[in-house]
C-alpha cells in the first residue's frame, strides 16, 4: 500500500556555498519507485508549508557534528506539527549520537535510525545502485535548490583519521544516471558540475562510462566540471581518463608536508609520494592541492614542512587552499583532539575557523601558516601542465575538425 512519506534535511551545506541535499533528492525517486507518495523540504522551509498527514516524516542530518540539543529541538518540533506521524532520523549524525540522546528519542517513540536510508523504508530489499533513479526535477524546484554538485558513487576506501567516512564499500550509480542529473543541471543554467564523490577517480572504467554516456547523448561535459582525486590512484592510466573530462580543476588532499602528520592522520601515503603524483597528475590536468592544517600533534616544525613543501610543488599547482583541522565526532583525530588540545568554538564550523588548537600551537601560529601558503597563489602561473600534456592538445587540435571547435 503507497505510504504518505515526507523528507526533510537542514541547510547544512548552505554555510559552505551550496545548497542541494544529495541523501534526500536521492531517496524521494527511489521510494516513488516503490509505489510511495513523496514530499520533500527542507527544515527550516516547514512553517510555510501547509500541513499534511503523513505516515512517515523522516529528518536527515548530514552533519556529523550537530549538537544534539538541536536535533532534539527539531524533533520536538516535527511530533507537535505530525502528531499522527511516524518519526524517523537518519543521516550521519546517527552514527555519532550519545547513547543518552537516543535513548531520549526513542522514549518519544522516534526512530533513530543508521543504516542506508532505502533499508529504513524497505528493509527486504536490496538496494539496486545499477538501476537507481534518478533526481525529481520537481524536487529541485521544491527545495529552490539548482547548485552544481552531484555523486556518481557512494563511499571510499580510505580511511582518514579526521574524515566521518562510513561507507568504506565502493557503490556506484550508473552512467545513465549520471548523465540524467549532468544533463538536468545543464538545463537548469550550471556552467559546470561538481562530481562530490569522496574519490571520483578509484575506478577507470566507472570514468569512462560516465564520459561515454554524455558523448552518445550529446551532453557537452568537457571543459565544464572538477572533482576529487586521491595521491594513491595517480598513476598513467588514471591519469589519462581524467584528462579526456578536460576539468577545471581536480582536487587532492595532500594534507601535508610532514611525513609524521601523515601516519598521524592514516593518509597512507609519504610525502615523497605525493609530490610524484602531483608532478605526473599537472601532466594531464590542473591541480588543486588540498592542505589541512592543525591536526593533533602538529608543532611548529611540521607547519614549516609543510609550507615548504607547498612552494616546492607550487609550480606544478594550479591552485592551493588551505582547511584549518575541525574535530568531528566519530573520528580517531576527534579522539584525539580531546586529548591534546583545546576547543575555542563548539560544534561545526567552517574550515577557515579556528575550532580546535593543539597544545603545541597558537592562534597567531596557524593563521599566519596559513596566510604564508595561501600567497603561494599569487606567484603562480595557472600550474605547470607539462610536455606531455602540451603535445596531447596540440594533436588533439590538428586532428579535431573546426566544426567541433
Amino acid at each position: 500500500m503507497s505510504r504518505r512519506i515526507l523528507l526533510l534535511t537542514k541547510k547544512w551545506f548552505k554555510d559552505f556555498g551550496h545548497d542541494t541535499p544529495i541523501g534526500i533528492l536521492d531517496l524521494a525517486p527511489y521510494l516513488r519507485k516503490q509505489g510511495d507518495h513523496v514530499d520533500v523540504y527542507y527544515m527550516e522551509d516547514i512553517d510555510g508549508v501547509t500541513p499534511e498527514k503523513y505516515d512517515i516524516v523522516g529528518l536527515s542530518v548530514f552533519g556529523a557534528d550537530y549538537k544534539d540539543e538541536v536535533v532534539l529541538a527539531d524533533t520536538k518540533k516535527l511530533l507537535q506539527r505530525y502528531p499522527d506521524s511516524k518519526i524517523v532520523i537518519g543521516g550521519r549524525w546517527t552514527h555519532t549520537v550519545g547513547q543518552e540522546t537516543k535513548d531520549e528519542l526513542n522514549s518519544w517513540g522516534v526512530d533513530v535510525f543508521k543504516g542506508e536510508g532505502e533499508q529504513y523504508f524497505f528493509p527486504n530489499i536490496p538496494v539496486d545502485y545499477s538501476i537507481y533513479p534518478t533526481w525529481d526535477e520537481k524536487d529541485l524546484d521544491n527545495l529552490q535548490s539548482y547548485d552544481n554538485i552531484l555523486m556518481t558513487s557512494r563511499g571510499c576506501p580510505f580511511d582518514c583519521y579526521f574524515c566521518h567516512n562510513i561507507e568504506r564499500k565502493m557503490k556506484y550509480f550508473s552512467p545513465k544516471r549520471t548523465a540524467d542529473i549532468i544533463e538536468m543541471l545543464f538545463r537548469k543554467g550550471k556552467e559546470r558540475v561538481f562530481f562530490v564523490d569522496d574519490i571520483f577517480t578509484v575506478d577507470v572504467g566507472h570514468m569512462e562510462g560516465v564520459l561515454d554516456e554524455c558523448a552518445r547523448r550529446n551532453i557537452p561535459i568537457q571543459g565544464r566540471n572538477r572533482f576529487f582525486s586521491h595521491v594513491n590512484v595517480v598513476r598513467e592510466k588514471t591519469c589519462e581518463a581524467m584528462a579526456k573530462f578536460e576539468p577545471d580543476m581536480v582536487q587532492v588532499g595532500l594534507e601535508s608536508g610532514d611525513d609524521e602528520m601523515l601516519i598521524r592522520m592514516s593518509k597512507g601515503f609519504t610525502v615523497e609520494k605525493a609530490e610524484a603524483s602531483v608532478k605526473l597528475l599537472s601532466e594531464y590536468v590542473p591541480v588543486y592541492g588540498l592542505f589541512l592544517s592543525g591536526y593533533p600533534g602538529e608543532t611548529a616544525m611540521t607547519l614549516k614542512r609543510t609550507e615548504d613543501f607547498a612552494e616546492r610543488i607550487n609550480e606544478y599547482l594550479a591552485g592551493i587552499w588551505v582547511s584549518l583541522y575541525q574535530p568531528v565526532r566519530g573520528t580517531v583525530g576527534y579522539e584525539e583532539a580531546k586529548i591534546s588540545g583545546q576547543w575555542l568554538r563548539q560544534g561545526f564550523m567552517t574550515n577557515d575557523t579556528i575550532t580546535y588548537l593543539d597544545k603545541n600551537l597558537t592562534k597567531r601560529m596557524l593563521l599566519d601558516h596559513k596566510l604564508r601558503i595561501l600567497d603561494l597563489n599569487k606567484t603562480r602561473g595557472g600550474g605547470k601542465l607539462g610536455m606531455k600534456r602540451q603535445i596531447r592538445r596540440r594533436i588533439s587540435e590538428m586532428f579535431t575538425p573546426a566544426s567541433m571547435h
